[in-house]
């Protein structure tokens, strides 16, 4: 008994130490950069329009990430497609 005893409070001081340094890894600013644009060639106007071109992409549902997803897609499938210059959402 009195070994599992031991194993447990090894086990929780463990996993104290490495909260701690989980912690403190962690710690560094989150930086707000626009993703870049995908390179790799022309970009394709999916769908045939640009309202069907933008809700063909699949952005994270995390913000400012998905903020900055939708901001080019829309500027990629304007150009794709031939439309206006449409308006852009502050990720910021």
């Amino acid at each position: 008994m009195r070994f599992l005893h031991h194993r447990a409070i090894t086990a929780f001081v463990c996993l104290l130490t490495s909260a701690a340094v989980a912690e403190t890894t962690l710690a560094s600013p989150h930086r707000l950069v626009p993703y870049p644009i995908a390179g790799g060639g022309a970009a394709m106007c999916t769908g045939g329009t640009f309202d069907a071109c933008v809700g063909d992409t699949i952005c994270a549902q995390s913000f400012p990430e998905s903020c900055f997803c939708q901001n080019n897609a829309k500027m990629r499938c304007a150009s794709a497609c031939g439309a206006a210059k449409p308006e852009l959402q502050n990720c910021g």
